[in-house]
């Protein structure tokens, strides 16, 4: 079991449970397939991607303080 601490007050954040090496192995190759799959792109695919960035940055921009806390929490910073 792998457990995030806050290290300002030792408090238990969340815990994971660790995966066995075929499954980290199977996700790492899915992951890189997936990748190259990305990767392989033409200039017509230009205004999609455009798009999926746009998405990704309003999501990040809406959770902003969310991702900020637990950065926060996780490393025992302060937040500004």
């Amino acid at each position: 079991m792998y457990r995030t601490i806050n290290p300002k007050n030792n408090k238990l954040i969340r815990q994971f449970n660790f995966i066995k090496d075929i499954d980290l192995d199977h996700r790492i190759d899915r992951s890189f397939n997936r990748f190259k799959v990305n990767q392989a792109f033409t200039v017509d695919q230009l205004p999609e991607r455009h798009q999926k960035l746009e998405l990704l940055s309003e999501i990040m921009q809406k959770n902003k303080n969310k991702y900020a806390n637990l950065i926060t929490n996780e490393m025992g910073k302060p937040i500004n």
